[in-house]
């Protein structure tokens, strides 16, 4: 049975770690901010460099994703849940991978590219953990789960559509193909709903603290948004000082998807820890 001192030098040694992590974070997006507002000119080295400080981030999302997954062994109904999550980031995690070598190898960048592939991937992880985790919270209507998430694909696709009509109409992406700008819409609009379904579902259920790490995914509906308004040609609808400003915005606020998604998941670590430590020392499995 582990004494009382020791159960508090467990939390301090914890609350020291968390308090290094928040350090990191800091200084991740210091430094994203510094380089997207004042690096040299976009060639070689410069983008690679860009690319790394976007990795670096994302890398840790989806370890802490995974960290926080380790906690729940198989058969648990909420490891499912978190297996897809991180599942998730790890295939944005290759996404971008993929993205920084199209810089190394200095190869163009199409209307779609190897990366939109990991992209679209990561999304259908995620649109999985959310099946499982209403199908978890409302174990008496499992077999209505298929059908909901049959229905928000659909709203998703059919929102895609009418914005992808409407970008047309208001003169955007007339230099790319039709699917392009279609995918383009098709990312802000799943970080919307995936992100804002989750996070109501988690906190209906009464268990705010556990959907943090969804979080991530409104700050990249946010930055996605921008950027996809800039690409498909909104800069060309803009005063040049406006675009100039929001395209480093946009890439700075994506990178701060990752740091939100990562310090969620370590939230729930750590506050899970806290919980778990009983005043005989013993430890409770994490439930959800």
């Amino acid at each position: 049975m582990a004494s009382n001192a020791t159960i508090v030098s467990k939390q301090n040694k914890n609350s020291r770690v968390l308090t290094y992590v928040l350090i990191a974070s800091l200084v991740i997006m210091g430094v994203t901010v510094y380089w997207n507002w004042y690096a040299p000119e976009q060639d070689y080295w410069p983008q690679l460099v860009g690319d790394w400080i976007t990795i670096i981030p994302a890398v840790a999302a989806a370890i802490a994703g995974t960290l926080l997954l380790r906690q729940f062994e198989r058969g648990e109904k909420p490891r499912a849940i978190w297996f897809w999550l991180a599942m998730g980031w790890w295939a944005w995690v290759v996404g971008e991978i993929c993205s920084m070598s199209y810089d190394l190898f200095k190869l163009p960048y199409g209307d779609i590219s190897v990366y939109d592939f990991f992209w679209v991937v990561g999304y259908l992880c995620f649109g999985l953990s959310l099946f499982h985790q209403y199908r978890n919270i409302y174990s008496s209507k499992r077999k209505l789960g298929f059908i909901y998430f049959l229905i928000m694909v659909a709203i998703v696709l059919v929102t895609t559509l009418i914005l992808t009509q409407w970008a047309i109409a208001a003169g955007l992406g007339a230099d790319i193909s039709w699917f392009a700008l279609y995918l383009a819409v098709f990312y802000p609009v799943c970080d919307l709903a995936i992100g804002a379904t989750a996070l109501w579902l988690a906190f209906l259920f009464g268990r705010g603290a556990w959907g943090r790490p969804w979080w991530g995914l409104i700050v990249f509906a946010v930055a996605d948004g921008i950027n996809i308004f800039l690409w498909i040609g909104g800069d060309k609808l803009l005063p040049e000082k406006v675009a100039n400003f929001l395209d480093p915005l946009s890439a700075s606020i994506y990178n701060g998807g990752y740091v939100v998604a990562m310090l969620g998941f370590l939230f729930i670590l750590f506050l899970t820890f806290w919980a778990s430590v009983s005043a005989s020392g013993e430890t409770v499995e994490p439930t959800q």
